[in-house]
């Protein structure tokens, strides 16, 4: 990510900046709602954008149906920061395509070369372990010699 930041001259955006703007989505949002979605700290996101803010790629204000949150906005300079990322960001469109084909040729050349060998023996299965030998319990019928609790004269 920092590679792409620097390939397109976006200065003062670290990685994590980006990708709090990226979950933005180009709209106004509550900052609570941002970090539930993100699942980050308040703490963390608080210094994010304090930094987003001082930097010029967002806008805080108070949210007007509770004081107790804030509002984060993406300016301008956020948006076209944003189209540029998600544009180096998502894959060549026609490069998938021939991905798949090329797996897909792959598998079919190696079901057709497996096809042409016999197949191959079963391994043995392992050995069974030994079973242990089940000794019963020694039972006496025997009166103990001396009932506890009790005298002998």
């Amino acid at each position: 990510m920092r590679a792409e930041l620097a390939r397109h001259r976006i200065d003062g955006l670290t990685p994590q900046q980006a990708i709090f703007l990226l979950s933005l989505e180009g709209r106004p949002q509550r900052l609570v709602e941002v970090v539930r979605a993100q699942r980050i700290v308040a703490s963390n996101a608080t210094y994010l954008v304090k930094g987003l803010v001082q930097t010029g790629f967002l806008e805080r204000y108070p949210d007007p149906d509770d004081r107790r949150t804030a509002i984060v906005a993406p300016t301008p300079k956020a948006q076209a920061a944003t189209a540029l990322l998600q544009a180096a960001l998502a894959p060549a469109p026609t490069a998938l395509p021939q991905v798949k084909a090329a797996a897909g040729a792959a598998r079919l050349l190696e079901t057709v070369c497996s096809a042409d060998e016999p197949p191959a023996a079963e391994p043995a299965p392992p050995p069974e372990p030994p079973r242990r030998q089940v000794v019963p319990p020694r039972i006496s019928l025997a009166p103990p010699a001396r009932v506890l609790g009790t005298r002998t004269r």
